[in-house]
């Protein structure tokens, strides 16, 4: 507790830094002690010292799979699409040809333009092995339409059953491609029927989908909740994001 009464009596944030890294550090190798500081850090609202805890969980101890599903949840609960990047990286190295975690590395990829064209070469490997997937689906029309290819995107999205297109995630990636073709009147339908829809902030922009000032507060204010760290939730855990 020296790290946080440092912090909150303000006397020396390089302290406070310094006694949470030597609590880290001696506990660099016991997944349960390295858990145990990242609920707490979550809990006095030290989010990148929680970070910090997980990721030497990962590399050192013996819950590293836990460690990153976890770290998985805490970046789309504070819609950070860069960690999300980092998170599927990793998971992508230790399980190269699980189909969800290249899908899901291919939309990050694409969210943060890096490496576009392989991502794209990814979601159609995808979507071929299994067309009827509204998930590969979106991803690789979201590929296509990254790399100029509207109307192709707009072809993937349409052979999709109708249902699919009532998803809010699936319809705002729809609405996002319609409206770029110009189809502003039917974008409007999908778009309405995308408010539901958990977008991170690189797809909110990226397919022009408003963000209302009641749903942006409520991602700002949102806690990120205990179940975040919870035990038993395997490593490749998916999010509300259709390509996750």
């Amino acid at each position: 507790y020296l790290a946080r009464c440092n912090r909150e009596l303000e006397v020396n944030s390089a302290a406070s830094r310094s006694s949470w890294m030597e609590a880290v550090n001696a506990t660099s190798n016991n997944g349960e002690s390295l858990f145990t500081l990242a609920r707490m850090a979550l809990q006095w609202g030290w989010d990148n010292e929680a970070a910090d805890a997980l990721w030497q969980a990962v590399s050192k101890s013996n819950r590293s799979s836990e460690a990153l599903g976890a770290l998985d949840r805490f970046y789309f609960a504070k819609r950070n699409t860069e960690g999300l990047y980092r998170v599927y990286s990793l998971m992508l190295d230790r399980n190269p040809g699980d189909p969800a975690v290249r899908n899901n590395f291919a939309v990050f990829c694409l969210l943060l333009d890096k490496n576009k064209e392989h991502a794209v070469g990814v979601a159609r490997e995808l979507h071929e092995k299994d067309p009827a997937s509204a998930v590969y689906a979106s991803t690789y029309a979201l590929g296509l339409f990254c790399v100029g290819q509207t109307a192709q995107a707009l072809e993937v999205m349409q052979a999709l059953k109708p249902e699919a297109l009532r998803d809010p995630s699936i319809a705002a990636y729809y609405s996002g491609f319609l409206a770029a073709a110009g189809r502003e009147e039917e974008a409007k339908t999908y778009r309405a029927r995308a408010r539901g829809a958990s977008l991170l902030p690189e797809e909110a922009q990226l397919l022009r989908i408003p963000v209302g000032e009641e749903a942006a507060q409520a991602v700002e204010a949102a806690p990120v909740p205990q179940p975040v760290l919870a035990p038993e939730v395997p490593a490749a855990a998916t999010s509300g994001t259709p390509g996750l």
